[in-house]
Formats: structure tokens, sequence, C-alpha cells
């Protein structure tokens, strides 16, 4: 691509970058994104850009999944913003970076061995079935085979998916907050 072309891109890209999860070509996209646009890992402003389009692409990836109420579905997908990370990771500052920025957040996350935050309505329901006859050793006396309509539909499956989506927003915020606070210090060897 010319370095015009490039430039459009970049432009389009940081402007529209709610648009940038729901492209149909991931690998090559991602390859554009990763490779050929932001491609000098080594000039700082092209990185801080581009933590800035992972930063606009992250939020709007989480306002589209908060207005659907799916938040259990976020970075579940092989979606283009999950491949973005994993190459953006395997750059050779990448790994760094994330390490800096990402491990307060997700040393809280593995620090807390109990932590459940599965939200899918379905699966609480299984979830409720398996702690029921774990703790009582009798067999669970309602149905056993739901839709995920009727999971969402019993009063105990969302008290326990309620405080679970709370802490995932928490959860967001401290890992949105950490990459917004550390997009200026970004350093290259």
């Amino acid at each position: 691509l010319s370095p015009v072309c490039l430039g459009s891109l970049r432009r389009a890209a940081s402007i529209n970058a709610e648009y940038m999860g729901e492209t149909r070509d991931m690998v090559e996209f991602v390859n554009t994104i990763i490779f050929d646009m932001y491609g000098d890992q080594f000039d700082t402003s092209e990185e801080r850009l581009l933590l800035t389009l992972f930063q606009k692409i992250i939020r709007a990836n989480f306002q589209r999944a908060g207005g659907k109420e799916d938040m259990g579905s976020l970075f579940r997908a092989n979606t283009s913003i999950t491949m973005m990370l994993s190459s953006y990771a395997r750059r050779g500052e990448g790994m760094h970076t994330l390490k800096t920025v990402l491990e307060d957040p997700l040393q809280d996350m593995v620090s807390s061995p109990n932590l459940t935050l599965e939200v899918n309505a379905y699966k609480v329901y299984q979830e409720v079935i398996q702690s029921f006859e774990k703790k009582t050793q009798k067999p669970w006396p309602r149905k056993r085979s739901v839709t995920s309509e009727m999971a969402w539909s019993e009063s105990y499956v969302k008290e326990l998916i309620k405080p679970r989506i709370e802490h995932l927003k928490y959860i967001t915020k401290h890992f949105l907050n950490r990459i917004a606070e550390n997009v200026e210090e970004v350093t290259l060897a």
C-alpha cells in the first residue's frame, strides 16, 4: 500500500474505530492494521496511534456488548480486536507493553481463585444444578434441560448473574483505565 493510502486508512480507522470489530476477512484485516498501517514498532508515534486505536475499538466493543446486555460474549469470539491483540503481543515490544499495562489487572483476576464471571443464563442454570446436587446429594427437582430464555426467567439465575455483571464492569473499567493511563508511557527499545 502507498503511504498516502496508509495515511487515509489510519485516519478512517481512528475516526470509525467502532466498525473495526465487524470485518469479514479478519486475518487480512489484522495483518493490514498491525503490520502495514502501524508496522514500525520502533516509531513511538505509530505505537501510540495503534494503542489509541485499540482503546477506541475496545471501548466500542464494550459499549456494543453492554447495549445488547451481552457482556458474556465480549472477547470470546475470534473477532478482529482479539486477533489484533494477539498479533500485537507477538510483535517485538508488544509483549513488554502488554505486560506493563495489563499485569496488575490480570494479577487481580487470578488472585481470586473462586472468581466466577459466567453470565450466560443457561450455563449459570447448569451451575445451580451441579451445586444443588453436590450439596444435597439429591437429584435436581426441576427441569434439567432448559433454553437460555427459560434459565434467564429464573430469579435465582438473575440473582447470580447480576453481581457477576457488576464485577465484569469493574474489571473492564480497571483494564480500560490501565490502557488509557499508559498510552503515553509506551517505551520502545
